[in-house]
Order: C-alpha cells, then structure tokens, then sequence
C-alpha cells in the first residue's frame, strides 16, 4: 500500500511479514500446504510450536471457516511467489518489522532484500515469540 500511496502513509507496521520477495518452497512442500485446507492445524504449530493443541484447533476451525479453498490457494500463491521488491525500492516510508525470535520463517535472512530496498527501516525482536 506504500508503494501505491506513498504520500498517504506514514508507517508501516509489518507483524512476522513475508519478503517481497517471496517464501518460494519446493513442489511438495507446495503440495503439502495447498491440501492443507481445511485442516490447517499443523501449519500453525509449525510457525507456533508453543501454541495447545486447543488453540491449533480453533485457528485451524477459524481458517476454514472465513477461508474458502479459493482463496486459500490465492494466498499461497502469493506467499510463495510474491515478486514486488522492485515496487519497493527507494520507498521513504519509515517501515517497522516486527518478528519472533524463534519464528522460523520470517527471519531477518528471509527478510533482508526486502529491508534493503526500502531506505528507512527497523526491526523488533519479540522475544519468545
């Protein structure tokens, strides 16, 4: 949105983002999570290791529930195959990364293209998150 409306925006908050670049996965692991839906549970325990079984499953339930296969598909589509860094670069627009430390994808390896791009950034560490 910052790129389409720079003079609009002031900050970004970008919460455990995925790169504009993308979080490309192999054809299985595609796979794997496109079949995911509608019971998504594991995908969320694998981003939240520490989340109960009881929370894993309503978020699965709440997945499937305001999801369609439609739009799941869309979304991980995008996930995995965003291409949009060029849109980014130079962007003035202050942006702050938030990211758990131990989340194990959106790290600041996954996330360093798309820090470069923009000129003014920082980042948050949420500790046990």
């Amino acid at each position: 949105m910052a790129s389409l409306a720079p003079r609009r925006i002031q900050h970004v908050c970008a919460a455990a983002p995925i790169a504009a670049t993308g979080f490309p996965v192999d054809a299985d692991t595609y796979q794997r999570f496109e079949s995911a839906w509608p019971e998504a549970g594991w995908i969320f325990g694998f981003v939240s290791p520490d989340l109960s079984a009881d929370k894993l499953r309503t978020l699965a339930g709440l997945s499937a529930s305001t999801l369609s296969k439609p739009v799941w598909d869309q979304y991980l589509a995008n996930w995995t195959a965003a291409s949009f860094v060029e849109a980014l670069e130079g962007l003035a627009t202050p942006t702050t990364f938030i990211l758990g430390e131990r989340d194990p994808i959106a790290t600041r390896e996954h996330l360093a293209e798309t820090m470069a791009a923009l000129s003014s950034t920082d980042t948050v560490i949420v500790v046990n998150g």
